[in-house]
Protein backbone atom coordinates (compact mmCIF):
# COMPACT_ATOMS: atom_id res chain seq x y z
CA UNK A 1 0.00 0.00 0.00
CA UNK A 2 1.42 3.44 -0.90
CA UNK A 3 2.80 5.40 2.01
CA UNK A 4 0.62 8.39 1.16
CA UNK A 5 -2.48 6.22 1.37
CA UNK A 6 -1.38 4.94 4.78
CA UNK A 7 -0.85 8.55 5.92
CA UNK A 8 -4.28 9.57 4.63
CA UNK A 9 -5.97 6.67 6.42
CA UNK A 10 -4.11 7.39 9.67
CA UNK A 11 -4.92 11.10 9.44
CA UNK A 12 -8.61 10.42 8.88
CA UNK A 13 -8.69 7.97 11.80
CA UNK A 14 -7.01 10.50 14.10
CA UNK A 15 -9.41 13.25 13.00
CA UNK A 16 -12.44 11.09 13.74
CA UNK A 17 -11.01 10.02 17.10
CA UNK A 18 -10.35 13.61 18.20
CA UNK A 19 -13.73 14.75 16.85
CA UNK A 20 -15.65 12.39 19.12
CA UNK A 21 -13.28 11.84 22.07
CA UNK A 22 -12.10 15.45 22.30
CA UNK A 23 -15.22 16.91 23.96
CA UNK A 24 -15.06 14.48 26.89
CA UNK A 25 -11.35 15.15 27.34
CA UNK A 26 -11.86 18.93 27.30
CA UNK A 27 -14.68 18.62 29.82
CA UNK A 28 -12.49 16.57 32.13
CA UNK A 29 -9.71 19.18 32.19
CA UNK A 30 -12.07 22.18 32.48
CA UNK A 31 -11.08 22.84 36.14
CA UNK A 32 -7.43 23.13 35.12
CA UNK A 33 -8.28 25.39 32.19
CA UNK A 34 -10.28 27.69 34.46
CA UNK A 35 -7.23 28.33 36.64
CA UNK A 36 -5.37 30.11 33.81
CA UNK A 37 -8.05 31.31 31.41
CA UNK A 38 -5.82 33.33 29.07
CA UNK A 39 -3.37 30.50 28.56
CA UNK A 40 -6.24 28.05 28.24
CA UNK A 41 -7.95 30.18 25.59
CA UNK A 42 -4.79 30.10 23.49
CA UNK A 43 -4.32 26.35 24.02
CA UNK A 44 -7.91 25.44 23.11
CA UNK A 45 -7.88 27.76 20.10
CA UNK A 46 -4.62 26.24 18.85
CA UNK A 47 -6.03 22.74 19.32
CA UNK A 48 -9.17 23.58 17.35
CA UNK A 49 -7.19 25.34 14.61
CA UNK A 50 -4.82 22.36 14.35
CA UNK A 51 -7.79 20.04 13.82
CA UNK A 52 -9.18 22.30 11.09
CA UNK A 53 -5.79 22.54 9.35
CA UNK A 54 -5.45 18.76 9.45
CA UNK A 55 -8.93 18.41 7.97
CA UNK A 56 -8.00 20.74 5.12
CA UNK A 57 -4.81 18.73 4.51
CA UNK A 58 -6.76 15.50 3.86
CA UNK A 59 -7.48 16.51 0.25
CA UNK A 60 -3.83 17.12 -0.71
CA UNK A 61 -2.72 13.92 1.03
CA UNK A 62 -5.27 11.91 -0.92
CA UNK A 63 -4.02 13.42 -4.19
CA UNK A 64 -0.59 11.99 -3.35
CA UNK A 65 -2.02 8.50 -3.04
CA UNK A 66 -4.74 8.30 -5.71
CA UNK A 67 -5.21 9.71 -9.17
CA UNK A 68 -8.09 10.00 -11.60
CA UNK A 69 -9.15 11.69 -14.81
CA UNK A 70 -7.93 15.22 -15.24
CA UNK A 71 -10.55 17.95 -15.09
CA UNK A 72 -8.22 20.84 -15.93
CA UNK A 73 -7.07 20.63 -19.57
CA UNK A 74 -4.01 21.99 -21.32
CA UNK A 75 -1.09 23.85 -19.78
CA UNK A 76 -3.02 24.78 -16.64
CA UNK A 77 -3.64 21.11 -15.90
CA UNK A 78 0.05 20.32 -16.41
CA UNK A 79 1.04 23.06 -13.97
CA UNK A 80 -1.39 21.65 -11.39
CA UNK A 81 0.02 18.15 -11.83
CA UNK A 82 3.58 19.41 -11.42
CA UNK A 83 2.61 21.32 -8.28
CA UNK A 84 1.01 18.21 -6.78
CA UNK A 85 4.07 16.15 -7.67
CA UNK A 86 6.39 18.78 -6.15
CA UNK A 87 4.57 18.66 -2.81
CA UNK A 88 4.51 14.84 -2.64
CA UNK A 89 7.26 13.50 -0.34
CA UNK A 90 6.51 9.88 -1.31
CA UNK A 91 8.14 8.12 -4.25
CA UNK A 92 5.32 5.64 -4.95
CA UNK A 93 3.07 6.19 -7.92
CA UNK A 94 -0.55 7.16 -7.06
CA UNK A 95 -3.18 4.43 -7.31
CA UNK A 96 -5.55 4.99 -10.30
CA UNK A 97 -9.15 5.58 -9.14
CA UNK A 98 -12.14 7.33 -10.60
CA UNK A 99 -11.84 10.47 -8.46
CA UNK A 100 -10.14 13.45 -10.17
CA UNK A 101 -7.46 15.18 -8.13
CA UNK A 102 -9.20 18.48 -8.77
CA UNK A 103 -12.22 17.25 -6.77
CA UNK A 104 -10.07 16.36 -3.76
CA UNK A 105 -8.19 19.65 -3.85
CA UNK A 106 -11.45 21.48 -4.48
CA UNK A 107 -13.02 20.04 -1.32
CA UNK A 108 -10.17 21.45 0.77
CA UNK A 109 -10.33 24.78 -1.07
CA UNK A 110 -14.09 24.93 -0.50
CA UNK A 111 -13.60 24.36 3.23
CA UNK A 112 -11.11 27.23 3.35
CA UNK A 113 -13.48 29.51 1.42
CA UNK A 114 -16.46 28.73 3.66
CA UNK A 115 -14.47 29.39 6.85
CA UNK A 116 -13.08 32.62 5.39
CA UNK A 117 -16.59 33.78 4.48
CA UNK A 118 -17.80 32.97 8.00
CA UNK A 119 -14.94 34.97 9.53
CA UNK A 120 -15.66 37.92 7.27
CA UNK A 121 -19.32 37.78 8.29
CA UNK A 122 -18.38 38.00 11.95
CA UNK A 123 -15.83 40.78 11.51
CA UNK A 124 -17.35 42.80 8.67
CA UNK A 125 -21.10 42.30 9.16
CA UNK A 126 -22.05 41.45 12.75
CA UNK A 127 -19.64 43.70 14.66
CA UNK A 128 -20.40 46.79 12.54
CA UNK A 129 -24.11 45.97 12.86
CA UNK A 130 -23.68 46.02 16.64
CA UNK A 131 -22.06 49.43 16.41
CA UNK A 132 -24.85 50.86 14.28
CA UNK A 133 -27.54 49.42 16.54
CA UNK A 134 -25.91 50.77 19.69
CA UNK A 135 -25.47 54.25 18.24
CA UNK A 136 -29.07 54.33 17.04
CA UNK A 137 -30.86 52.77 20.00
CA UNK A 138 -28.69 53.43 23.06
CA UNK A 139 -28.09 57.15 23.15
CA UNK A 140 -28.60 57.59 26.88
CA UNK A 141 -25.50 57.37 29.06
CA UNK A 142 -25.07 57.33 32.80
CA UNK A 143 -22.40 56.95 35.43
CA UNK A 144 -22.82 53.54 37.05
CA UNK A 145 -20.42 52.62 39.83
CA UNK A 146 -18.11 55.42 38.70
CA UNK A 147 -17.94 54.27 35.07
CA UNK A 148 -19.66 55.89 32.11
CA UNK A 149 -21.96 53.32 30.50
CA UNK A 150 -24.83 53.25 28.03
CA UNK A 151 -28.22 52.60 29.59
CA UNK A 152 -30.85 50.37 28.02
CA UNK A 153 -34.27 51.31 29.39
CA UNK A 154 -35.41 47.66 29.36
CA UNK A 155 -36.70 46.63 32.81
CA UNK A 156 -35.13 43.17 32.43
CA UNK A 157 -31.91 42.92 34.42
CA UNK A 158 -28.87 42.44 32.21
CA UNK A 159 -25.57 43.97 31.15
CA UNK A 160 -23.35 43.33 28.16
CA UNK A 161 -20.22 44.59 26.46
CA UNK A 162 -19.75 45.98 22.97
CA UNK A 163 -16.44 46.96 21.36
CA UNK A 164 -15.14 50.21 22.83
CA UNK A 165 -15.74 52.12 19.59
CA UNK A 166 -19.38 51.03 19.68
CA UNK A 167 -20.13 52.29 23.16
CA UNK A 168 -18.51 49.75 25.45
CA UNK A 169 -20.60 48.68 28.44
CA UNK A 170 -24.40 48.58 28.32
CA UNK A 171 -26.45 48.17 31.52
CA UNK A 172 -30.21 47.79 31.57
CA UNK A 173 -32.48 49.87 33.77
CA UNK A 174 -33.64 46.62 35.32
CA UNK A 175 -30.09 45.79 36.43
CA UNK A 176 -29.62 49.27 37.91
CA UNK A 177 -32.83 48.85 39.93
CA UNK A 178 -32.07 45.26 40.98
CA UNK A 179 -28.45 45.46 42.07
CA UNK A 180 -26.92 47.51 44.85
CA UNK A 181 -23.89 49.76 44.31
CA UNK A 182 -21.25 47.11 45.02
CA UNK A 183 -22.98 44.54 42.82
CA UNK A 184 -23.28 47.05 39.99
CA UNK A 185 -19.60 47.86 40.40
CA UNK A 186 -18.80 44.15 40.08
CA UNK A 187 -20.92 43.76 36.94
CA UNK A 188 -19.39 46.84 35.33
CA UNK A 189 -15.88 45.63 36.26
CA UNK A 190 -16.64 42.27 34.62
CA UNK A 191 -17.84 43.91 31.41
CA UNK A 192 -14.92 46.37 31.45
CA UNK A 193 -12.49 43.45 31.24
CA UNK A 194 -14.28 42.24 28.11
CA UNK A 195 -13.79 45.67 26.55
CA UNK A 196 -10.22 46.14 27.78
CA UNK A 197 -9.03 42.71 26.61
CA UNK A 198 -10.86 43.03 23.27
CA UNK A 199 -12.67 39.78 23.90
CA UNK A 200 -15.05 40.55 21.02
CA UNK A 201 -12.25 39.85 18.54
CA UNK A 202 -11.38 36.51 20.14
CA UNK A 203 -15.06 35.57 20.24
CA UNK A 204 -15.56 36.60 16.60
CA UNK A 205 -12.58 34.53 15.47
CA UNK A 206 -13.76 31.52 17.47
CA UNK A 207 -17.33 31.76 16.23
CA UNK A 208 -16.38 32.53 12.64
CA UNK A 209 -14.02 29.58 12.39
CA UNK A 210 -16.38 27.16 14.13
CA UNK A 211 -19.67 28.19 12.49
CA UNK A 212 -19.39 25.98 9.35
CA UNK A 213 -18.06 23.05 11.42
CA UNK A 214 -20.31 23.08 14.49
CA UNK A 215 -21.70 19.69 13.51
CA UNK A 216 -18.29 18.30 14.54
CA UNK A 217 -18.41 17.71 18.34
CA UNK A 218 -14.79 18.70 19.00
CA UNK A 219 -15.05 22.01 17.13
CA UNK A 220 -18.35 22.89 18.82
CA UNK A 221 -16.80 22.11 22.22
CA UNK A 222 -13.69 24.17 21.46
CA UNK A 223 -15.86 27.14 20.53
CA UNK A 224 -18.01 26.85 23.63
CA UNK A 225 -14.94 26.39 25.84
CA UNK A 226 -13.25 29.51 24.45
CA UNK A 227 -16.39 31.59 25.01
CA UNK A 228 -16.77 30.25 28.54
CA UNK A 229 -13.11 30.97 29.30
CA UNK A 230 -13.60 34.56 28.16
CA UNK A 231 -16.25 34.87 30.87
CA UNK A 232 -13.94 33.31 33.45
CA UNK A 233 -11.16 35.72 32.41
CA UNK A 234 -13.58 38.63 32.87
CA UNK A 235 -14.52 37.29 36.31
CA UNK A 236 -10.85 37.01 37.28
CA UNK A 237 -10.15 40.54 36.10
CA UNK A 238 -13.14 41.93 37.95
CA UNK A 239 -12.00 40.29 41.19
CA UNK A 240 -8.88 42.47 41.15
CA UNK A 241 -11.02 45.53 41.88
CA UNK A 242 -14.18 44.17 43.52
CA UNK A 243 -14.93 41.59 46.16
CA UNK A 244 -15.88 38.01 45.43
CA UNK A 245 -19.07 38.41 47.44
CA UNK A 246 -20.30 41.31 45.30
CA UNK A 247 -19.69 39.47 42.04
CA UNK A 248 -21.28 36.25 43.31
CA UNK A 249 -24.26 38.16 44.67
CA UNK A 250 -24.73 39.96 41.34
CA UNK A 251 -24.61 36.68 39.40
CA UNK A 252 -27.10 35.05 41.76
CA UNK A 253 -29.52 37.99 41.56
CA UNK A 254 -29.35 38.05 37.78
CA UNK A 255 -29.87 34.31 37.73
CA UNK A 256 -32.97 34.60 39.87
CA UNK A 257 -34.34 37.42 37.71
CA UNK A 258 -35.30 34.94 35.01
CA UNK A 259 -37.78 36.02 32.41
CA UNK A 260 -38.93 33.71 29.59
CA UNK A 261 -38.60 36.13 26.72
CA UNK A 262 -36.55 35.52 23.59
CA UNK A 263 -33.78 38.05 22.93
CA UNK A 264 -32.69 39.46 19.63
CA UNK A 265 -28.94 39.27 20.21
CA UNK A 266 -28.41 37.42 16.94
CA UNK A 267 -24.70 38.12 16.96
CA UNK A 268 -23.96 37.63 20.64
CA UNK A 269 -20.53 36.14 21.09
CA UNK A 270 -20.72 34.74 24.61
CA UNK A 271 -24.30 34.96 25.73
CA UNK A 272 -25.21 34.66 29.39
CA UNK A 273 -28.83 35.68 29.63
CA UNK A 274 -31.27 36.36 32.41
CA UNK A 275 -33.56 33.50 31.46
CA UNK A 276 -33.60 30.36 29.37
CA UNK A 277 -33.74 32.56 26.30
CA UNK A 278 -32.56 35.76 27.90
CA UNK A 279 -33.25 39.49 27.86
CA UNK A 280 -34.15 41.29 24.71
CA UNK A 281 -30.89 42.74 23.49
CA UNK A 282 -31.28 44.70 20.28
CA UNK A 283 -27.57 44.99 19.55
CA UNK A 284 -26.77 42.09 17.25
CA UNK A 285 -23.11 41.32 17.73
CA UNK A 286 -23.00 42.11 21.45
CA UNK A 287 -19.99 40.53 23.10
CA UNK A 288 -21.57 39.32 26.32
CA UNK A 289 -24.92 39.50 28.04
CA UNK A 290 -24.46 38.95 31.76
CA UNK A 291 -27.36 37.18 33.38
CA UNK A 292 -28.51 33.79 34.52
CA UNK A 293 -27.93 31.18 31.87
CA UNK A 294 -25.76 30.90 28.84
CA UNK A 295 -26.12 29.66 25.37
CA UNK A 296 -23.73 27.86 23.15
CA UNK A 297 -23.60 29.64 19.85
CA UNK A 298 -25.74 28.04 17.19
CA UNK A 299 -26.43 29.57 13.85
CA UNK A 300 -30.06 30.38 13.27
CA UNK A 301 -31.03 30.79 16.93
CA UNK A 302 -31.67 34.33 18.16
CA UNK A 303 -29.37 33.87 21.11
CA UNK A 304 -27.25 31.24 19.41
CA UNK A 305 -28.08 28.50 21.80
CA UNK A 306 -29.88 27.25 24.86
CA UNK A 307 -28.48 26.41 28.25
CA UNK A 308 -24.79 25.83 28.50
CA UNK A 309 -23.20 23.03 30.44
CA UNK A 310 -21.72 25.52 32.88
CA UNK A 311 -23.65 28.74 33.28
CA UNK A 312 -23.31 31.21 36.12
CA UNK A 313 -24.25 28.52 38.67
CA UNK A 314 -21.02 26.70 37.85
CA UNK A 315 -19.14 30.00 37.79
CA UNK A 316 -20.55 30.91 41.20
CA UNK A 317 -19.32 27.57 42.55
CA UNK A 318 -15.91 28.28 41.04
CA UNK A 319 -15.80 31.82 42.47
CA UNK A 320 -16.56 30.62 45.99
CA UNK A 321 -13.89 27.94 45.76
CA UNK A 322 -15.94 24.82 45.05
CA UNK A 323 -13.83 23.60 42.14
CA UNK A 324 -13.99 20.17 40.65
CA UNK A 325 -10.99 17.96 41.17
CA UNK A 326 -8.84 18.18 38.02
CA UNK A 327 -8.04 15.02 36.08
CA UNK A 328 -4.78 14.96 34.13
CA UNK A 329 -5.07 11.79 32.08
CA UNK A 330 -7.84 13.00 29.74
CA UNK A 331 -5.85 16.12 28.92
CA UNK A 332 -2.71 14.11 28.29
CA UNK A 333 -4.65 11.73 26.08
CA UNK A 334 -6.12 14.61 24.09
CA UNK A 335 -2.64 16.09 23.63
CA UNK A 336 -1.35 12.72 22.41
CA UNK A 337 -4.16 12.56 19.84
CA UNK A 338 -3.83 16.17 18.66
CA UNK A 339 -0.02 16.15 18.39
CA UNK A 340 0.20 13.80 15.37
CA UNK A 341 -2.81 15.42 13.75
CA UNK A 342 -1.15 18.82 14.14
CA UNK A 343 2.19 17.54 12.87
CA UNK A 344 0.60 15.95 9.80
CA UNK A 345 -1.42 19.05 9.01
CA UNK A 346 1.53 21.41 9.41
CA UNK A 347 3.77 19.09 7.37
CA UNK A 348 1.34 18.90 4.46
CA UNK A 349 0.75 22.64 4.36
CA UNK A 350 4.48 23.36 4.74
CA UNK A 351 5.26 21.07 1.80
CA UNK A 352 2.66 22.88 -0.28
CA UNK A 353 4.01 26.29 0.69
CA UNK A 354 7.59 25.31 -0.17
CA UNK A 355 6.49 23.92 -3.53
CA UNK A 356 4.54 27.07 -4.38
CA UNK A 357 7.38 29.37 -3.32
CA UNK A 358 9.82 27.40 -5.49
CA UNK A 359 7.52 27.63 -8.50
CA UNK A 360 6.43 23.95 -8.36
CA UNK A 361 9.48 23.06 -10.51
CA UNK A 362 7.70 24.79 -13.39
CA UNK A 363 9.53 28.11 -13.66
Amino acid sequence: MPGALVLAAALLAALVCVAFAGPAALGAVRPQLSLRPRTAIAAVAVGGAAWVLALISVGPVLTWSVTGPGLVPGAAGEVCRQCLAATNPFSEQPVPVGIPSAVLIGASALTIAVIAASLLRELVVLIPRACRSARADLRATSCVAGVRVRVDEDRTAFAYALPARCGGIVVSRGAVDLLDEEELRAVVAHEAIHVEHRHHLIAALARGTAAPLRWIPFIATCERTVLDLLEIDADAGALRTVGTGALVSALVKLQEAERPRAPEAAGASAVETASVAGPEVPAAGALSVLGATGGSPREGSPVRGGRREDGPSARVASLVGRRQRPRRWPGAGLAVLIAPVSAAGVGVHAAGAVALLSGCAVL
